[in-house]
């Protein structure tokens, strides 16, 4: 039985991976895809990096401000 859960686990996993970029990927190329593939391509690479980085400043920031809240508590 710990076999079968051990694959599961691992199904899981990239099933939970695959589909959001398979979508992702999906989506690009619908909406940009009529400029060219050049283009989709270069908007699916760079737009996880914008949002990613938009993403670690926002956590900073709620990070800074919920321990100076739990600090001044």
């Amino acid at each position: 039985m710990n076999a079968f859960e051990a694959i599961g686990r691992k199904l899981h996993t990239t099933v939970a991976v695959l589909v959001p970029v398979g979508l992702y990927t999906s989506a690009v190329w619908f909406f940009f895809g009529n400029f060219g593939w050049q283009v989709a391509l270069a908007l699916a690479l760079t737009l996880p990096i914008t949002l990613l980085t938009a993403a670690f400043v926002w956590y900073l920031n709620i990070g800074g401000i919920y321990q100076a809240i739990r600090h001044r508590a």
